[in-house]
């Protein structure tokens, strides 16, 4: 490990700022929609928006600081405290609002959560209004390894169908070889099967990761990047948790294993 895990008070205090962060993405218009108003606005119109955008952005991070909660903003959290609604690029807004994924899984490792949702099932929105008790404590380190240990398999998953995807040649290792795995499909089925057999995933279809009511092989571009997405969010934040990343920087936290 790269530093001690988090206690239950950092970690309540990085689910505050992970609050306030993915709420002012949220709040954002989508980037694809604004652009089409804007084509429609006059100059003084844009000039107005602007201004307006250029307040909301000061009173929404004032009362951020007001609340003690500035100092917990990583250096990539406070450039997007930098943005505005006019100015936020597509990229920040999306980086910022699939934090609702650590948020879900910080509010589940401080018992605001009895489980996670499913690997198929983003986090809603609404969730950055939930809170936990200020004296909640933090799940055993055996159940952050647990969980932990499954949002590394849904990673493996999706990096094995980017491969896939690729045509890149199967790696065999000699462990694989013994097994009698030679293709992709193989060491899918035979991965499924385990992980099922450990409680990590649900009964596997068609030998697969179970998506949406199918197997994971077949889902769309969109629904593989969203549930790709998905995985890496919440692995970023256990990875965290376990004191995988250097000196507790959220920042520095790596979404693989």
């Amino acid at each position: 490990m790269d530093a001690m895990p988090p206690n239950a008070a950092e970690v309540a205090r990085r689910l505050a700022a992970l609050k306030v962060v993915c709420l002012y993405a949220l709040h954002a218009p989508v980037r694809a929609r604004l652009a089409e108003l804007g084509r429609s606005w006059s100059p003084a119109e844009k000039n107005q928006f602007e201004a307006s955008a250029n307040q909301e952005r000061d009173a929404y991070w004032k009362k951020v600081k007001d609340a003690g909660l500035w100092s917990e903003l990583t250096p990539s959290e406070r450039v997007l405290a930098g943005t505005t609604v006019a100015t936020m690029t597509a990229a920040q807004q999306r980086d910022a609002a699939w934090r609702v994924e650590a948020i879900a899984v910080l509010l589940w490792a401080l018992h605001a959560r009895d489980a996670l949702p499913g690997y198929d099932a983003p986090t809603e929105h609404e969730i950055v209004n939930a809170a936990a008790r200020d004296d909640a404590p933090l799940r055993s380190e055996g159940e952050i390894q647990q969980a932990r240990a499954v949002a590394e398999l849904w990673g493996w998953r999706a990096r094995t169908r980017e491969q896939i995807e690729r045509g890149a040649p199967l790696a065999q290792t000699p462990q694989m070889k013994r097994a009698g795995i030679a293709t992709y499909d193989q060491l899918v089925r035979t991965a499924a099967a385990a992980a099922r057999a450990k409680g990590h995933i649900p009964a596997p279809i068609d030998g697969d990761f179970p998506v949406h009511g199918g197997a994971y092989r077949v889902l769309s571009a969109g629904e593989w990047a969203a549930v790709r997405s998905l995985s890496r969010e919440r692995l970023l934040a256990l990875n965290w948790l376990a004191g995988r990343a250097p000196g507790n920087r959220w920042d520095e936290t790596k979404a693989e294993s």
